[in-house]
């Protein structure tokens, strides 16, 4: 997810909220990041005009990791950025799909919303997802408000070769998710019993398996196991 994270940081509207995804650097070096960042999504793109038409190549992927650490050396923001390249680049599509799977699933807890035919929660443990997620869960659509309402030269062109203004907006809004995640469970676990977490774990797995009609494995975090 390296191109997701040097195309977020050119742009205009996602400069204020680097600290985010654990971004810490300062304005001269934001901004010098910032207009390399423009130049290897202009080297990533080439002559394309939409995303779909881009070269996916591990080769081409390579070459673009090579240049954003050049352009982190060249900054002096290699410690600033390691982190939160490691991050990114080891992180699969998968992992994100399952985060948001999750996170609906908590809301649906949440809500009452679990139709007739569906698994049933015991309700202690119910409240205790309740009381716990109402803690971690995010606003949703902050940054597509965000991202949507810019109009600068540079952000627009993001929009147009996105395909729309929501596709990095719900990107990060789902690498931020899996940060609440992550923290839910680690408070979750402090609150309910082994047993306890073990029937949320099967409780998922069965409202997975509900609502798309087969096993998904890979609905579930690792860290959930």
């Amino acid at each position: 997810m390296i191109d997701e994270l040097i195309m977020l940081l050119s742009t205009d509207w996602f400069l204020p909220f680097w600290a985010e995804v654990g971004i810490d650097v300062g304005e001269t070096k934001r901004n010098s990041i910032q207009l390399g960042c423009r130049g290897i999504v202009s080297q990533i793109v080439g002559r394309a005009t939409l995303m779909f038409q881009v070269d996916f190549s591990e080769e081409r992927k390579q070459e673009t990791s090579l240049r954003f650490l050049s352009l982190l050396k060249e900054c002096g923001a290699e410690t600033e950025l390691s982190a939160a390249c490691r991050e990114w680049a080891n992180r699969p599509d998968q992992e994100l799909t399952a985060v948001w799977n999750c996170a609906h699933l908590n809301r649906r807890i949440s809500k009452g919303d679990i139709p007739e035919g569906l698994p049933h929660l015991n309700a202690d443990i119910k409240m205790e997802v309740e009381n716990i997620w109402s803690r971690y869960d995010l606003v949703p659509f902050k940054f597509k408000d965000i991202a949507r309402s810019s109009e600068t030269d540079w952000d627009t062109y993001i929009h147009s070769l996105a395909g729309g203004s929501d596709l990095l907006s719900t990107v990060l809004q789902r690498v931020l998710l899996s940060y609440k995640l992550k923290e839910f469970w680690d408070a979750l676990r402090k609150s309910l019993t082994q047993q306890q977490m073990q029937n949320l774990v099967l409780w998922y797995r069965a409202m997975n398996k509900g609502m798309s009609h087969k096993d998904r494995p890979d609905l579930i975090l690792s860290y959930m196991e």
